[in-house]
């Protein structure tokens, strides 16, 4: 009767599962990217293409990534607002500068319902 013993490198198990340039760490990152790309078409229509971004996030627990719009109204395109008043912050009038309309220096914005791309290119993804 022989014995076998079967010994495992838990450093290289680590280094597969959790590193970034494991098979596990690679594919997160590629799905990731493909959530950029999504999204980033998705968010043409706002012209926040090039304010769509994914990177890699250092975690203990294995290789997680970030996917996210930095444009400063983002927030207010992904999730709406409410209606509101706009003023003008000075003596001339509140204008369109996409069709030149004119508006005076008071406007009563009806709102938007709000477009989440980001989730949206997240669900089309589908799962890792």
């Amino acid at each position: 009767m022989s014995i076998m013993r079967i010994r495992m490198d838990q450093i290289a198990i680590k280094r597969m599962f959790r590193s970034p340039t494991g098979p596990v760490g690679r594919k997160v990152l590629a799905k990731a990217k493909a959530i950029e790309e999504r999204a980033g078409s998705l968010a043409e229509k706002h012209n926040m293409r090039a304010y769509v971004h994914s990177t890699p996030l250092p975690s203990v627990l294995g290789t997680k990534a970030l996917v996210y719009c930095d444009h400063p109204a983002a927030i207010f395109v992904l999730k709406g607002t409410k209606p509101h008043v706009i003023m003008s912050h000075g003596s001339w009038p509140l204008r369109n500068k996409k069709t030149g309309d004119v508006f005076g220096p008071k406007v009563n914005h009806p709102g938007y319902k709000g477009d989440p791309f980001l989730t949206e290119a997240m669900k089309e993804a589908g799962p890792l």
